[in-house]
């Protein structure tokens, strides 16, 4: 969500690209297949996908050449350790 590419299908029902590795059941995760831009979205693209056949279903992972790897800072979360141990 923080790179602003991603799907809504909360309302309507998204068709996988004819080209995707997961239409043409290209299961090979190692190594990823590579898209043209407008396959995905508007940009090329490095598809990785893993199926699970326990549960019947495939995952999708997609990356973006030109937003590259970059530091996403997570929220820190306090809970009652951190509490006691600031305490002492």
């Amino acid at each position: 969500m923080k790179s602003g590419r991603y799907i809504r299908t909360k309302n309507e029902m998204f068709e996988l690209p004819q080209l995707s590795a997961t239409v043409r059941q290209d299961f090979n995760a190692s190594k990823g297949v590579k898209h043209r831009a407008d396959v995905w979205f508007d940009e090329p693209s490095t598809e990785f996908c893993f199926r699970a056949d326990r549960y019947e279903q495939e995952i999708t992972l997609l990356h973006f050449d030109s937003l590259g790897p970059r530091f996403q800072s997570e929220e820190v979360v306090e809970d009652v350790f951190d509490r006691f141990n600031l305490s002492q």
